[in-house]
């Protein structure tokens, strides 16, 4: 199960780090509610998934950002809807150095689609992406 997880997870870095939104976007289900540190946002149509998929991707071309690495710490048994806890650290490689991002995902299981439902970050490599000035328009009120 662990190596299915990691490597949909791979599969999500290395469409991020091309810039392929649109084939990214359709591993999350929409309405999305994500929590960046103390920034609450809710991504309600795929527009918006574009918008938020491209900040993350620029910020990430901005560090020179080459390597994406998912090290997944503890995925927790369906429960409930189906759904499934994915805790995970996010290990990227930049010109400033090593980067770390630690999540929580809700995530359907594999054989129910494998896509994720919701987002906690509880610790954030780029510190922008928990002030609500980032987000505009998809942050919740």
């Amino acid at each position: 199960m662990f190596r299915q997880l990691t490597q949909s997870f791979q599969r999500r870095a290395d469409l991020l780090l091309e810039g392929r939104y649109e084939v990214l976007a359709r591993d999350y289900v929409l309405p999305l509610p994500v929590q960046l540190g103390d920034c609450a946002i809710r991504i309600d149509s795929a527009d918006e998934m574009a918008v938020h998929l491209r900040r993350h991707h620029v910020a990430l071309m901005r560090r020179s950002t080459t390597d994406m690495r998912p090290q997944i710490i503890a995925v927790e048994l369906p429960r409930g809807a189906g759904l499934q806890r994915v805790w995970l650290r996010w290990h990227m490689t930049g010109a400033a150095g090593p980067m770390v991002s630690q999540a929580v995902y809700g995530c359907q299981p594999a054989d129910q689609g494998g896509r994720i439902e919701w987002m906690c970050y509880t610790r954030l490599a780029m510190p922008e992406f928990g002030r609500s000035a980032t987000h505009r328009r998809l942050v919740v009120r």
